[in-house]
């Protein structure tokens, strides 16, 4: 069972696969526009326990142009082996950018991410 809310709220059973597009939003809420992934940039994610650090998640992930669907949204993808062995609790997840020319954004803030058993 995998589920998304409206709010980004992630919720899944350890061990469960999924996959979604990420829309990433250069502009505003008012004014989406979608940046598409080129050559050179790279999508990081990472899901953390409470106070841990983005770069010491207990499930990271890299992802690039080769991960990409037709409207060039990065396509998220979690497989058993990812959750597998993550005990069930309230995690959070983090989504980061950076750029071919080596800036850096977050391009979704702290969200809850879910796991049961």
């Amino acid at each position: 069972m995998i589920s998304i809310s409206n709010n980004g709220i992630i919720t899944l059973n350890r061990g469960d696969s999924f996959k979604y597009p990420l829309f990433i939003n250069a502009g505003d809420r008012l004014q989406p526009i979608r940046l598409r992934i080129g050559e050179g940039d790279t999508v990081y994610l990472a899901v953390c326990e409470p106070n841990q650090p983005f770069e010491c998640g207990v499930i990271r992930k890299i992802y690039t142009i080769n991960d990409t669907n037709s409207k060039g949204d990065v396509v998220v993808r979690f497989n058993e082996r990812d959750t597998e062995d993550v005990l069930p609790g309230v995690y959070y997840y983090e989504a980061k950018v950076k750029l071919h020319n080596d800036k850096t954004y977050t391009i979704i803030p702290k969200r809850k991410f879910i796991l049961y058993e």
